[in-house]
């Protein structure tokens, strides 16, 4: 193919021919200048053994409704309006481009290419010159065009610290503020310009391609990237050097903690692959689950590129096929995963209730995980997924398995519905709690002592939603045996202030060491004791303002006394509240792994926590190779009468104080368990 454009008119259509085994398609982007030369391209094909210094493109797809056209080997072609827009970005002016774009170097209508493609697509990233990440056009502050990664390295570089800058608070609040359109009229000028430079990132970390599946290996397997938006660009490290200064500074561990998590954890994969270093699939999808794709199936397909060969061999599920059902393909991944460690930590992932609200998952057996992101979704309590997916370096006093050492003894029905486990049901949870869903010094309005401008609160002036939240822990406290003395009898006569902070943490500590985490657990906890006293003195003046033996003299003087109190506590409680959320403490403020839970009581006396979901009458259940407990649920059985013949629901994992080390598992009475 010559490099000039071709002088023919353009046909109407544009016809791919079929490609060989392993050769792909490369675009070549003739040359031409502005927006007045029409974008000529042309396709050729290579063997992957004789590829020509070519780069790559990794970009988001965007909505696909409205059209550009191209002229594409002489005929018109259609594309969407990112990629078009990167086209004419990434053109050169005095020679072609060869690039490899998947939209148009896969004929996207043919399902056995696009199967060969995908499987192809590990060596066509690695072996590019240089992967291109369009991430759009220019970033708009004010209706001025702003680069923010510049002025980050130049911060990161002099070592400003978080004290050194005008901004200092990384919480949804502040994050609104600096969104809103009064951002530039606050502060002086020095705030309004770093103001301007943070709200550009975030504007710039919102593209959509930060969450698309497939700019995971596309960003983890280049040897070499540089990132694109508008007019400039900065390679991929530097790149990530601003935006984890930011992250650093805790502008976002507040707001959107996975996005930015997320960010991280494809340049970990990345210098893990750069050395040879791979990652279990089950931790890869874990990892980006966040990570959002059009077609479900790529949320697995989207990361076979970045698995162990070894492993790859043993997966059943070892490349894309389109021909598969959705079900298909996360039922054999949970399979998979199975079968290649041995263990079931999978099922941490699973659950009846974990299903996309869109539908489209909701025919899951409960034991395979639904891939599709949803927001709601409470992140799994075993600790091997916790610091991948949210900020927070969680740590245990003890490597932890309910099942002691055990190796998984499962197998799975001929229609693939019904995984048939080797366990028993421990115990029964006689009592649960409410769910405990909000942080004490939540970053969105509304926190105790600044009313939301949107809200009506009661005269007392305290958030409801807070309110509700000390109610919530006042049952936690309830089920742990707080205030009482008795100690808790299945760990060594623990006082229950003890159970009670390490059951609400599952023994998983986010500021890196118990005693860290005590001590910021403390500056959380005291606050809500303190309102709660405030609650109850409050409640005192039912006590006598309508008490009819008491004379007028008697109800001032105990009024006073009573507003006293109320003023004295309210204070402390203040300061309390000031201790806790100051900026140098909510730093990464990674949450205790209780936050969206519930806590519950079993019928044996033991407490623990596991998803909203559950209730009284539900079973806590071990399992071979299970590490966590599952607490499960009889379902609607057809197949017969006697516990051989029950089937089971899983509705999530749990943490029980007292059996993760394995106190409670007896494999001696493992009998065969349905799970559907």
């Amino acid at each position: 193919m010559t490099d000039v454009p071709p002088l023919l008119p353009p046909r109407s259509g544009h016809r791919y021919t079929a490609l060989a085994a392993s050769t792909i398609r490369i675009l070549r982007i003739f040359d031409g200048t502005g927006l007045e030369d029409p974008l000529t391209c042309g396709l050729e094909t290579f063997h992957l053994n004789q590829l020509p210094p070519y780069e790559a493109l990794s970009y988001c797809w965007g909505d696909q409704k409205e059209k550009h056209e191209i002229i594409l080997d002489g005929s018109k072609f259609e594309v969407a309006t990112n990629l078009h827009s990167a086209l004419l970005r990434l053109r050169l002016h005095d020679k072609p481009r060869l690039l490899w774009v998947d939209a148009l170097c896969i004929n996207q209508n043919d399902i056995p290419e696009r199967n060969s493609q995908v499987s192809l697509m590990r060596d066509i990233y690695r072996q590019a010159e240089c992967v291109l990440i369009w991430l759009g056009g220019p970033v708009m502050v004010d209706d001025k065009e702003l680069w923010a990664i510049p002025h980050l390295l130049e911060a990161q570089e002099k070592n400003l610290k978080r004290t050194d800058l005008p901004i200092r608070h990384g919480t949804k609040d502040w994050v609104k503020y600096v969104m809103s359109s009064d951002w530039a009229t606050n502060g002086d000028l020095g705030d309004r310009r770093w103001n301007a430079i943070i709200r550009g990132l975030v504007s710039l970390l919102q593209r959509p391609w930060f969450l698309r599946t497939w700019i995971i290996q596309e960003a983890a397997l280049a040897k070499h990237s540089v990132v694109v938006c508008g007019s400039h660009y900065v390679d991929w490290e530097p790149f990530c050097r601003a935006v984890g200064y930011a992250i650093d500074l805790d502008y976002f561990a507040s707001t959107s903690p996975e996005i930015y998590s997320a960010l991280r954890n494809i340049e970990r994969a990345r210098r893990r692959l750069a050395v040879g270093q791979f990652q279990r699939p089950l931790d890869l999808l874990a990892g980006f689950r966040i990570f959002q794709a059009t077609d479900p199936r790529d949320k697995l397909f989207g990361v076979l590129g970045l698995l162990d060969p070894a492993d790859l061999k043993v997966l059943q599920l070892k490349r894309a096929d389109y021909d598969m059902e959705v079900r298909d393909v996360y039922t054999q991944a949970a399979i998979d995963c199975m079968a290649l460690e041995g263990n079931l930590d999978v099922l941490s992932l699973g659950g009846k209730f974990s299903r996309s609200a869109d539908g489209s998952t909701r025919t899951l057996p409960s034991w395979v995980p639904d891939w599709t992101f949803h927001q709601e979704r409470v992140k799994p309590l075993h600790p091997r997924f916790l610091s991948t997916l949210s900020f927070g370096n969680y740590q245990q006093m003890a490597p932890q398995s309910a099942a002691c050492d055990s190796r998984a003894s499962f197998s799975v029905s001929a229609d693939r519905s019904v995984l048939t486990l080797s366990g028993y049901v421990y115990d029964s949870i006689a009592a649960v709690s409410d769910v405990l869903a909000r942080d004490y010094y939540d970053p969105q309005e509304g926190h105790p002592l600044t009313p939301a401008r949107d809200k009506e609160y009661e005269w007392s002036g305290f958030d409801p939603e807070v309110e509700e939240a000390v109610r919530v822990l006042a049952q936690w406290e309830s089920l742990c045996g707080v205030p009482a003395s008795a100690p808790y009898p299945f760990t060594s006569q623990q006082p229950a202030q003890e159970v009670f902070f390490q059951t609400v943490h599952a023994n998983c500590y986010p500021s890196g060491s118990v005693s860290q985490t005590r001590a910021r657990f403390e500056l959380w906890y005291k606050p809500f004791l303190e309102l709660r006293s405030i609650t109850a003195a409050i409640g005192e003046i039912d006590g006598f303002a309508g008490n009819e033996s008491m004379s007028d003299w008697q109800k001032i003087g105990a009024g006073t006394k009573w507003m006293g109190k109320v003023v004295y506590k309210t204070a402390k409680f203040g300061f309390k509240y000031a201790l806790a959320t100051r900026p140098s403490r909510v730093q990464h403020n990674a949450t205790m792994v209780g936050l969206g839970r519930v806590m519950f009581k079993t019928g044996k006396g033991y407490v623990g926590l596991t998803e909203r979901n559950v209730k009284a009458g539900d079973k806590v259940a071990l399992v071979k190779g299970g590490r966590m407990p599952i607490v499960v649920r009889e379902a609607v059985n057809d197949g017969g009468d006697g516990d051989d013949q029950s089937e089971w629901e899983i509705l999530g994992d749990a943490y029980v104080h007292g059996i993760m080390g394995g106190e409670g598992w007896d494999e001696a009475r493992c009998v065969e368990m349905r799970i559907v």
